[in-house]
């Protein structure tokens, strides 16, 4: 008996490497010019532009230190969260055993993105600013970046994703996970203080 093969759910990987600035080269006139976001209606849209990108701080149990900040991709083309095994070794994160359905990525190009593992991770932005949940990711070797925030990460965190602004909100407080300095300040924790006591009763009123 034939079994049905679950077919495999693409991550988008085609990773440019990030640089200051992003530069293209035009091929009806093989000149290179760098791609700057206009909203200028009769430009062209670019053959390339650089992925949507917010640093995170991130920590485990064999950092003893400050956090590790690392520069994680938004992509809410991805179905899946995904880090790299580099990173999770850094970190001496507890690996837990993938299910064999959720090891169901591919490039693409149609290569496979073997994933026999997860783990729990949660990270901040800006010192604190801002702070995820408890999230999972899928384990991968050689991933060409240290963190892949797919769709489940952005649902999760209420996360709106504007490309031309190049900004990722949370929705709940707007805060800007990829420029934390424009973001306002979180809400202060009401401070605790001892209600006050009972007035004395007025002589007269027990009768």
């Amino acid at each position: 008996m034939a079994l049905a093969v679950k077919p495999k759910q693409v991550a988008g990987l085609a990773y440019l490497e990030p640089d200051k600035d992003t530069v293209m080269r035009d091929e009806d006139t093989d000149e290179s010019y760098t791609y700057a976001p206009t909203s200028s209606s009769d430009i062209e849209a670019p053959l390339s532009a650089p992925h949507m990108t917010a640093m995170l701080e991130v920590t485990g149990p064999a950092i003893s230190s400050f956090p590790l900040s690392v520069r994680a991709i938004l992509d809410n083309g991805c179905p899946s969260t995904v880090i790299s095994d580099e990173l999770v070794s850094k970190l001496g994160l507890r690996r837990f055993p993938l299910a064999k359905s959720e090891d169901n990525l591919t490039s693409l190009t149609d290569s496979p993105l073997i994933c026999t593992e997860y783990i729990r991770l949660e990270a901040t932005v800006g010192k604190g600013a801002w702070r995820s949940k408890v999230f999972r990711a899928k384990v991968n070797v050689g991933l060409p970046v240290p963190l892949l925030l797919g769709i489940p990460f952005l649902l999760a965190e209420h996360l709106v994703l504007d490309i031309e602004a190049n900004t990722a909100t949370d929705k709940r407080t707007g805060f800007d996970i990829v420029h934390p300095r424009r973001s306002p300040n979180p809400a202060p924790t009401p401070s605790a203080h001892t209600p006050p006591s009972n007035p004395p009763k007025k002589r007269g009123a027990e009768q």
